[in-house]
């Protein structure tokens, strides 16, 4: 009885040495491999919105494979749990999904502001750490949350560089003052399209500016004559266009089929500097510009590791970047890998107090985005929206200069 007594002792002293090993920071799988880091990645990849959910998603796991194929994080490799967040409510339920029943609390996305204000909801209301790369509506860290980190720019960033660039380049070329410049305005209702409107809007009553036309609509909208009728009886010199893909690409052919020549025409992102747009509107797109996130063709002396990207976006997916929304994913992803690095930790408060610690000069990543969280918003200060446009079939960066590749052209 004794010696059974002891042998039990012993039995449940080594079950306890087990029980602990496994419960080490380095936790290891039953095959002595250290698990995998998981991180839920919400992108639109049906719908409207799939072109550039998919394209955006591409970034960010080709910054996965990278750190990946070196090993992992201190020997543990990324898990990247794709899911299909194709709208608001599917946004919802799926990080939800991913917090409560996959246990997982660091999370990325989205591309559509859309998609990140209820997910980011999601994260912040169960304690999670929501990272985007993409989204640009103000209000996505303008909530008070302790729960987000976004590493683009904000709808507001770009509107600067909008307007240094009508003021600078498009009145001076037109030979006149900006606020005596004939403006339209015609953005898709969602919340990517009217926050843009909305700032502009406010900018331009204080600058007095001459806005001879409004018009929102519907991204899913299979005729836009009505806006395009508009547009061509208030006879602007610049029209500032807001669209996503479908949109973008519709406006455009439906007023070459109404006999409207567009004049400048600025796109805000979106769909106009993307491959697909210029591939279906042919030689409407020459002239097109765009304010965005950085496109690959950058000026190289300006974007640390960009061929690098390049080569590994063309070695997996076999073609080039779509888009400079997959670039600002792959950046955005290593800024958290990063992160997940210096806290030793996944844990969603360790995480982004290491990210609040990083401090990455401009011109030091891909894109030549810096790094520098805001501690009470969490959103990046030295990310930058550049202006771009459609050159002889190419999306070429026209300005600002330090990071330009082409001189820009006037169509008459």
């Amino acid at each position: 009885m004794k010696k059974f007594f002891l042998l039990s002792i012993a039995v449940m002293s080594i079950l306890i040495l087990v029980a602990c090993g496994k419960s080490d920071d380095a936790k290891k799988s039953e095959g002595g491999k250290k698990e995998a880091i998981k991180i839920g990645a919400l992108y639109p990849k049906t719908g409207p919105l799939a072109l550039l959910g998919t394209e955006s998603l591409r970034g960010a796991q080709v910054a996965v494979d990278e750190v990946n194929a070196k090993g992992g994080i201190d020997g543990q490799k990324i898990d990247l749990i794709t899911t299909d967040a194709g709208d608001p409510n599917a946004a919802t339920s799926e990080a939800t999904r991913l917090i409560t029943k996959e246990k997982i609390d660091l999370l990325i996305g989205s591309f559509s502001s859309s998609i990140s204000l209820p997910a980011s909801e999601v994260a912040e209301r169960q304690g999670a750490l929501f990272v985007e790369f993409g989204a640009v509506a103000d209000a996505v860290t303008e909530r008070g949350y302790q729960s987000i980190l976004r590493v683009n720019p904000r709808s507001s960033d770009g509107l600067i560089i909008q307007l240094e660039f009508m003021e600078k380049v498009i009145a001076e070329q037109l030979k006149k003052e900006l606020k005596d410049v004939r403006i339209a305005m015609v953005y898709e209702d969602s919340a990517f399209g009217t926050t843009g409107a909305e700032i502009f809007l406010s900018v331009a009553k204080k600058r007095g500016f001459n806005i001879v036309s409004e018009q929102p609509y519907s991204a899913t909208s299979n005729d836009l004559s009505s806006i395009i009728i508009k547009l061509k009886e208030s006879k602007p010199e610049l029209v500032l266009a807001t669209s996503y893909i479908a949109d973008a690409i519709l406006l455009t052919n439906q007023a070459e089929e109404l006999g409207y020549k567009m004049p400048i025409l600025l796109g805000g992102g979106g769909g106009h500097p993307l491959k697909d747009y210029e591939k279906a509107v042919g030689p409407l797109a020459q002239g097109v510009f765009s304010t965005v996130l950085p496109e690959y063709q950058l000026n190289k002396d300006f974007t640390e590791g960009l061929q690098e990207y390049i080569d590994a976006y063309k070695k997996k997916f076999g073609t080039e970047p779509q888009s400079g929304h997959s670039m600002a994913n792959y950046v955005g992803m290593k800024v958290l890998i990063e992160a997940i690095t210096n806290a030793k930790s996944k844990e969603p408060k360790k995480v982004r107090e290491a990210a609040m610690k990083l401090d990455i000069p401009k011109g030091k990543t891909a894109n030549g985005w810096g790094v520098k969280f805001d501690e009470k918003t969490g959103q990046n200060t030295r990310s930058d929206i550049y202006i771009t446009q459609w050159i002889d079939k190419e999306l070429l960066t026209v300005y600002p200069k330090d990071v330009a590749v082409q001189e820009m052209i006037w169509m008459k």
